[in-house]
């Protein structure tokens, strides 16, 4: 469906176109020295007891959350990637389109304001040749205009009327004198495909520009206000959409957190695989108020904690018998 690149007015000035919160939830706070209401655990490791501070039980690194999280990541990245792709795409001006539709290019002048058809109808061939987009003018009068009770409408009704393709841009125009000292009314109609080439900053800035000629009437015919501003349009198929590049980087964001979700996954897969991840998930809790007796095995040297084992957690060997 086309639709409005802008338009403008004699006294209006022109116009662009129409292109409940949760909880915080439970924390574990996990700390090596005590704090209010912490429990303490300890588990054996590289043979000596470690300690630490917490909640509740620190859950350990395991390899099925590790996969879940690498999982995730991946489908994030296959929705993200196709729209990164587009965006990638979008900022590179097409070649010219394809002149497979209607291309005759349409000067419907009622009004009579066009002074040099063949001039305009020569530029808009050339703007064809250029980008593949067919330029055409429709004017008419005020009790003549196309059914709808806005410009945008009477456009809209003016260009699928007269074309089923989006490969048109069409200024329509509808006034009352050749002088332009009335209150005439103008819009831009274009086809979607149109900003494949065209992108909606250049609708912008012939919009900008024409309403400004069309103001100056003393300046500029209603032709010359046309080829100035059509002038103004700089396309060059395969360069750089500069204006554009920075709506790039919204796109970027969503597979950056893919990859920082593949990354976190990858690393949780790795630690848990470590022999210190494994000796986490076998913690038990000790009371804080418990003293701690550390008791050195005669067999391997390792150390644990007098009255929690009958054998030794490192090597297997019983542990010394001690009534105290």
């Amino acid at each position: 469906m086309p639709h409005s690149g802008g338009g403008g007015s004699h006294g209006g000035g022109s116009h662009g176109g129409s292109h409940r919160s949760g909880g915080s939830g439970s924390s574990n706070r996990v700390s090596k020295t005590y704090f209010k209401g912490a429990h303490r655990f300890m588990y054996y490791y590289n043979g000596r007891p470690h300690y630490y501070y917490a909640n509740h039980k620190a859950a350990a690194n395991t390899i099925s959350s590790g996969i879940v999280l690498i999982v995730f990541a991946v489908i994030w990245l296959l929705i993200s990637m196709p729209v990164v792709i587009e965006s990638i795409s979008g900022i590179f001006i097409s070649q010219p389109l394809s002149l497979n539709y209607d291309t005759e290019v349409v000067i419907d002048d009622e009004l009579g304001i066009v002074d040099n058809k063949s001039e305009l109808t020569d530029a808009f061939t050339a703007f064809q040749k250029k980008t593949g987009v067919t330029f055409s003018i429709v004017t008419r009068k005020p009790e003549n205009a196309y059914m709808g009770n806005t410009y945008e409408i009477q456009a809209y009704n003016c260009y699928v009327s007269r074309w089923d393709d989006e490969r048109h841009w069409l200024i329509y125009y509808v006034g009352s004198t050749l002088d332009r000292t009335d209150d005439w009314h103008w819009e831009l109609m274009c086809g979607d495909d149109c900003t494949k080439i065209l992108s909606t900053s250049v609708e912008d800035r012939f919009t900008g520009d024409f309403n400004r000629y069309l103001v100056a009437s003393e300046r500029y015919s209603f032709n010359e206000a046309v080829l100035t501003a059509l002038n103004n349009i700089n396309v060059q198929p395969g360069a750089i959409k500069t204006d554009e590049i920075v709506q790039l980087f919204p796109a970027l964001v969503f597979p950056a957190f893919g990859i920082i979700f593949l990354v976190s996954g990858i690393k949780a897969v790795i630690k848990s695989l470590t022999p210190e991840e494994k000796a986490k998930r076998q913690a038990v809790e000790i009371n804080v108020d418990r003293v701690c007796t550390e008791v050195v095995c005669d067999c391997c040297s390792g150390v644990y904690i007098k009255h929690t084992c009958v054998e030794c957690p490192h090597c297997g060997a019983p542990v010394k018998v001690d009534n105290n």
